[in-house]
């Protein structure tokens, strides 16, 4: 398919793949069909999405990096416990543990993303925010483990739902993943963050039927 056409064609009627996914390079999305939209909220940014999910609740953080959505989260939900896990714990995220206001709300956890989540005891969380590994194989070994470590009636939120980072230049699996929870599982949208930069942000959580 000429790229000068690409803008004009739905790729949904494309019979095959097209040739700019770059040959195996992005991992095909399954589409997903209205039964897992039709209760999706949009808004702005990520920090409108988390302050529309239970405040108070026991939350994890997965990929932290040097803590900044950290102290959103903290500010935003209001979370009883915080449970931040990352392979590499920076010292940013260590200051924001030790501050005495944080004494038995924050724990810091250092290790694999869902060798950690297998931890906790299923239905642990309210919320878990997903932002560590990005490569499909990565995101699926995480949400194998996370889909358990959630309440009923808990959500899953993805940070980077998208299928390519224009800053790294490199395909990401997040779409993909996602979507194969959604339709395998039985999870639906609830909440889709849509910043300008289109590092978008989706909350998912289990179709009322699953709740159940």
């Amino acid at each position: 398919m000429p790229w000068e056409l690409r803008d004009h064609v739905q790729l949904d009627e494309v019979e095959t793949e097209p040739a700019f996914w770059g040959e195996g390079l992005i991992t095909p999305a399954p589409a997903l069909s209205l039964e897992h939209l039709r209760h999706c909220a949009v808004v702005p940014n990520r920090t409108e999405l988390i302050g529309r999910l239970p405040s108070g609740g026991v939350v994890a953080e997965v990929g932290t990096l040097h803590g900044e959505f950290s102290r959103v989260i903290l500010d935003v939900a209001s979370p009883s416990e915080l449970h931040l896990i990352d392979h590499v714990i920076q010292p940013g995220v260590r200051q924001l543990a030790e501050d005495p206001r944080h004494t038995g709300l924050v724990h810091i956890h250092d290790g694999d993303s869902a060798s950690t989540l297998e931890l906790f005891d299923d239905g642990y969380f309210d919320w878990i925010y997903v932002d560590a590994q990005h490569e499909y194989d990565g995101v699926k070994r995480d949400i194998a483990v996370a889909r358990r470590k959630v309440k009923p009636e808990g959500f899953l939120v993805f940070n980077d739902y998208t299928v390519w980072s224009q800053v790294e230049m490199q395909p990401y699996g997040v779409v993909a993943a996602v979507n194969e929870l959604c339709l395998e599982d039985g999870w639906e949208f609830a909440y889709l963050a849509l910043p300008p930069h289109m590092y978008c942000d989706v909350a998912i959580r289990r179709m009322r039927r699953q709740r159940l």
